[in-house]
């Protein structure tokens, strides 16, 4: 059986619930962090899932949950090629005025078996699977694709399918930005696939990778949706890339509610969901943590939060404002700050989670504190990005004996990268990250024993500052992580985006504020230049 753990905020539950219920300016989300079944056999895998996700509904009902959202490939995900997707993958019609509960067979199919889970609790939910449809001359042509069927005769798709308290398809997303999953087609252009709920909110859904480009995530956002459901199988890398990190800052970047439901796997890197509210920051989140064998189950948790409904809105410029300016917003959501950003215990016990790390060589850099003592100020350049750092730290010369220090530099990077292989992209990145070492080499990377890292480097203040082409074509957002691999709190930094209609460059500040931070990962401004996707994996020169 698989043990499933409910975590709601009651800080939120009681103050946004009480004070904004009566009101009706909430709904109530729910996400799941889910470990699939790995048993051998496909069918009782899948089997194992249905009846995971149906507890995870009836919990949510009790709860009183308007939507549900479960990750990435874990109902009938893990397919390896198209010969097998073909008798695993799962065909549904779309759209289809029919509801497929009750079942029209004696064994309900998969689509049935989610269509009456959603009915019965009268809850709207959406799920992740591998889909098949029937590829003909006719289809394609309908679809406005011109691209020649597969010799096997079948699309496959990564999907997203939401269903609505009836238990009827109301929305249906295929993946478009892919991320090494060969037997997957793609549509032809990116779907803006969108659905509006009986409490009045438009929801638009994506999955996992696609949150790191232009289509069709923030085309959406400048549609004017404000709530997005994302499914992620997110496998994290340092020092900017971590699951949390994304999550709570394409959210806030875009001042916008994200659910992001994330499967669980730390052996591969990958967890990490939560419910996020725009600026006003994250409702509540978790990061899975290492077990031993047979004991991943231990992550499987429902995420439950009030998610303020907010206004949808016509197409316009974003003008991202600092944190400050929104003391009554804040005073209502941030958490806790001490629960986020304690080091020792929870450092520890993310040291075996496995993580990606970024190749960062080639940014520009200056390690802080060996030379210039406490006081860091530095402009560095790469290629067209300068960005301008004020530090003041305090750096103890005391260390023990058996106990490894972090240190710091300040890196820019305006570079295309390689996403693991799987495609290139730009980027435009300045910040502090911690390194292992003393070379750039070392940076992005955590000590393999957390317990025996010491506190030696202080920051009481942090100012970085850069300029950015005030484009669609670049996306920047605040960054943060500490040793724990948790963003720190929302009221810990201010980000603010100064736009000028009519300019081509953005001023963005990122600055440090409130108690000092003895155990940064990472803190910094992070971008992306869509201009230059698709490029050959190069440095920029």
């Amino acid at each position: 059986m698989f043990k499933i753990q409910v975590i709601s905020s009651l800080v939120l539950v009681i103050i946004v619930g009480y004070s904004l219920q009566e009101t009706k300016t909430t709904y109530k989300a729910g996400v799941v962090e889910y470990y699939p079944s790995s048993d051998k056999n496909f069918d009782n895998k899948v089997q194992n899932n249905l009846d995971a996700y149906k507890n995870f509904t009836n919990n949510a009902t009790k709860e009183k949950v308007d939507i549900l959202v479960f990750p990435e490939g874990t109902l009938n995900g893990g397919i390896k090629d198209r010969e097998e997707a073909k008798n695993k993958a799962v065909e549904f019609k779309f759209p289809n005025k029919e509801i497929l509960c009750p079942p029209s067979h004696t064994k309900p199919s998969i689509m049935e078996t989610l269509s009456c889970q959603a009915k019965a609790n009268k809850i709207y939910v959406v799920v992740n699977l591998s889909e098949k449809e029937r590829c003909t001359p006719q289809s394609q042509q309908a679809a406005q694709d011109d691209r020649p069927c597969a010799t096997d005769g079948n699309n496959y798709y990564n999907t997203d399918v939401a269903f609505d308290r009836n238990g009827a398809i109301v929305a249906r997303y295929r993946k478009y930005n892919l991320f090494s999953e060969k037997h997957f087609n793609t549509t032809k252009a990116p779907e803006h696939s969108t659905f509006v709920t009986d409490f009045n909110v438009t929801f638009g859904l994506f999955t996992c990778f696609d949150i790191m480009f232009n289509e069709p995530t923030l085309a959406m956002v400048r549609e004017g949706v404000k709530d997005f459901i994302f499914p992620t199988m997110w496998f994290s890398e340092l020092p900017f890339l971590t699951a949390l990190q994304v999550q709570e800052y394409w959210s806030h970047s875009n001042d916008v509610n994200l659910l992001a439901a994330g499967a669980s796997n730390t052996a591969l890197g990958s967890g990490g969901s939560g419910i996020y509210a725009g600026r006003m920051g994250p409702l509540i989140t978790y990061m899975s943590i290492p077990q031993n064998e047979n004991k991943e189950n231990e992550n499987n948790k429902l995420l439950i939060a009030d998610v303020p409904i907010l206004k949808y809105t016509t197409p316009q410029k974003n003008d991202t404002k600092p944190n400050g300016e929104k003391t009554e917003r804040n005073a209502l959501f941030n958490a806790d700050i001490s629960s986020r950003d304690a080091i020792s215990g929870d450092a520890v016990k993310m040291d075996k989670f496995i993580l990606i790390k970024d190749d960062i060589k080639e940014y520009a850099s200056k390690l802080i504190g060996k030379e210039l003592g406490n006081q860091f100020s530095e402009e560095i350049c790469n290629n067209e990005l300068c960005c301008t750092f004020n530090v003041t730290s305090i750096i103890s010369n005391k260390t023990e004996s058996g106990f490894s220090y972090y240190q710091y530099r300040a890196i820019v990077g305006d570079v295309v990268r390689s996403f693991s292989g799987v495609t290139n992209g730009g980027i435009k990145a300045c910040g502090i990250v911690a390194c292992s070492g003393d070379t750039i080499e070392t940076c992005g990377s955590r000590f393999n024993d957390s317990s025996k890292v010491g506190k030696r480097h202080i920051f009481t203040n942090i100012h970085i500052e850069g300029k950015f082409p005030n484009i669609d074509d670049v996306f920047t957002m605040p960054n943060t992580l500490s040793h724990s691999m948790k963003p720190l709190d929302n009221s810990r930094f201010i980000y603010h985006e100064e736009k000028k209609e009519g300019e081509d460059q953005k001023s963005i500040t990122m600055d440090l504020r409130g108690l000092p931070a003895d155990e940064l990962q990472t803190f910094g401004i992070y971008g992306r230049d869509f201009r230059y996707d698709g490029l050959y994996f190069r440095y920029l020169l």
